[in-house]
């Protein structure tokens, strides 16, 4: 039998195989025995893609983090609707995120959506403004850092308020500044 791993992107394979097993363990007892296994790959193929677990772990965070926030900048343009849908899939996966917000090692997932969010806001700044005054980048990594260390708290508390709540919340918490950045539905 030719493994999974033979015919799909082998980054792919070993981040599904990771997400799987950090559905049902604590990260710190996942092995890169548990995801080769996981995986139906070798020990040899993992470390042609990864230097170890925390390696994986970042892209892993990386990628989520990136599709996560570029689904949901594709379908809103405005800010609430952005939060909202990032909101709305963090909460389908309660044990999946709640596990990511909680480790704070070496390549966090906080660490990752923190920079990431940071990135989409800045690539909306530069869209807008050939010059952008500086202030609008600071602006937007206070933004950033709050709306996300909200987030984590929220899942971690164990997503207490309703999505809407803490949408609208972050919405409104947005500077002006940062807010004409973004269309108007919502």
């Amino acid at each position: 039998m030719i493994p999974v791993a033979f015919y799909q992107d082998g980054k792919a394979v070993f981040a599904k195989a990771m997400g799987e097993l950090v559905e049902k363990e604590p990260l710190d007892s996942i092995t890169v025995n548990d995801i080769v296994e996981k995986a139906s790959a070798s020990r040899t193929t993992f470390y042609r893609y990864f230097k170890d677990k925390n390696d994986l772990l970042a892209y892993v965070y990386t990628k989520m983090a990136s599709d996560l926030i570029e689904h949901a900048e594709r379908t809103h343009l405005s800010n609430y609707g952005l939060a909202l849908d990032i909101i709305k899939y963090i909460q389908s996966r309660p044990g999946f995120f709640k596990k990511a917000f909680a480790d704070s090692g070496q390549n966090s997932f906080f660490d990752t959506y923190c920079d990431y969010t940071y990135e989409v806001w800045l690539r909306r700044i530069n869209k807008k403004y050939e010059c952008a005054p500086p202030v609008l980048s600071l602006m937007a990594r206070a933004y950033t850092y709050g709306t996300c260390a909200v987030v984590r708290e929220w899942v971690l508390g164990g997503y207490k308020l309703p999505t809407e709540t803490v949408a609208r919340a972050l919405d409104d918490a947005c500077p002006q500044a940062l807010t004409a950045l973004c269309g108007s539905e919502g």
